[in-house]
Order: C-alpha cells, then sequence, then structure tokens
C-alpha cells in the first residue's frame, strides 16, 4: 500500500447508532481521523500524520479485509487472521480466494458485476475454508471505496462467521 496516499472510508448510517456522537483516533499518534453524528461519517483508513493503518478496521468483533480494486488484499485485520488461520504476511498481496473460492464461478461474475462495474456494496452468505481446511460459514459485505472521479479504488469486505446450530 502507497503510504504516501490519501486513503479515506465513507461510513454509511447504518454501521453507526445515529444517536451518539463517535470519534475515531489514530491507535499511534491520537490524530483525530474523523467524527460522526447522524448521517455519514468520513474516517481515513491511514493517518495522514504518522502512516498507521487505523484501528477503525480492528475494533470489534468482525473480520475486514481491505483490497485494491483487482481484489488484491492490502490489509487484514487480526480477526481475519483469527478465523482463517492465515496471517497477514500470507495473504497480503494475494486474494481473498485463499480462504474462499468455495462457491459455483457464477456467484463471483455476479459478485464482480454488482461491486466493480455497478459499484455497489453487495451483502452475502457464503461458504469459506479455513488454513487447516475446516469449512465455516460466513455472512459478508463488500463496498466499493470510489475515487474523486468515481473509479472503484479500493473493496473494503466485513466478514461475520455464521454459528452453526446444533438440529
Amino acid at each position: 500500500m502507497n503510504l504516501n496516499e490519501d486513503l479515506s472510508l465513507q461510513f454509511p448510517h447504518s454501521h453507526l447508532d445515529s444517536n451518539f456522537w463517535y470519534e475515531f483516533r489514530c491507535k499511534s499518534c491520537n490524530k483525530l481521523l474523523g467524527k460522526q453524528h447522524g448521517e455519514n461519517a468520513k474516517i481515513e483508513i491511514k493517518c495522514l500524520r504518522c502512516g498507521t493503518i487505523n484501528s477503525v478496521l480492528e475494533d470489534g468483533g468482525s473480520q475486514v479485509f481491505l483490497t485494491d480494486c483487482n481484489g488484491v488484499i492490502l490489509y487484514i485485520n487480526p480477526q481475519v487472521e483469527a478465523v482463517t488461520g492465515y496471517t497477514q504476511n500470507e495473504v497480503v498481496g494475494k486474494t481473498p480466494a485463499i480462504w474462499g473460492r468455495q462457491m459455483p464461478e457464477e456467484f463471483y461474475k455476479r459478485l464482480w458485476k454488482s461491486i466493480l462495474e455497478e459499484k455497489k456494496a453487495v451483502v452475502f452468505q457464503v461458504l469459506n475454508k479455513k488454513k487447516n481446511g475446516e469449512l465455516y460459514d460466513a455472512s459478508i459485505r463488500i463496498s466499493p471505496i470510489l475515487g474523486d472521479e468515481g473509479e472503484v479504488k479500493y473493496f473494503l469486505g466485513i466478514q461475520t462467521v455464521i454459528p452453526k446450530t446444533n438440529n
């Protein structure tokens, strides 16, 4: 990832409770990265002061991954490592297919059409595979992050494991 590049995210109000103010600060230098109340919050992914990938992507129990516009992984949070068994070093530079690719090819064609061509966020359930070979179900939201010209620059994926039920 180019540390000189200005990376920021728009968080729709559905991700945050609109009854409260939120402040997001850099975990290394404490720079204010963004504030939110009500509608949308614009929050830097990378602190422009010190270059740190900030904690807004690390907080919570969801697995978060950031890819470039071709789906190449730039960042994963610690929860991705905990769930999949893959370390950041093993996945950066690869695609999420490293733990995915368990769905039919037509599924991926529709996914790419939605997120890349139509520039729409999508929510879906998939079957994924851990490093140890164990399969697991997950709910994933993938959101395109657009540049100033409206082009897709990045994708933000937020994944939650779907617990198995005992029937």
